[in-house]
């Protein structure tokens, strides 16, 4: 009667095997499409805010692009009006004024005078 022991709590421990496996799998089968769909929900719901933040990293940049072309239409436009400041001022103080005109007429005798020694030099045959 020993061996008939053996046997028989080897088929006990079989079918409670074969038992175990299949109450595991039905009860796996039966949570997974749960799993799945929490799965689904969680993935969809981090793609939703990586579309978030990436949409706030834009708005972002475009702003500050914004921001720093404006400084830059600024820093243009000072420059632009202070040429122009500049070359009103020139003109007004300087080419009208009797300085102008008197540096003008010593750079056109000094220009003479030069053109004289050229031609007294290509005259001796330098």
């Amino acid at each position: 009667m020993d061996w008939t022991h053996i046997v028989v709590g080897g088929l006990s421990a079989a079918v409670g095997a074969v038992g175990g496996l299949v109450g595991g799998t039905w009860r796996v089968a039966r949570i997974e499409p749960n799993l799945r769909l929490e799965l689904q929900k969680d993935m969809a719901g981090i793609e939703n805010d990586m579309r978030d933040q990436v949409t706030n990293v834009q708005t972002h940049i475009e702003q500050k692009i914004d921001g720093e072309m404006e400084k830059f239409r600024e820093t243009v436009s000072g420059i632009r009006e202070k040429v122009n400041t500049v070359e009103r001022d020139v003109i007004v103080n300087y080419i009208s004024s009797q300085y102008f005109e008197r540096c003008r007429l010593e750079a056109r005798e000094d220009f003479q005078r030069i053109e004289g020694k050229l031609d007294r030099l290509l005259e001796r045959g330098i």
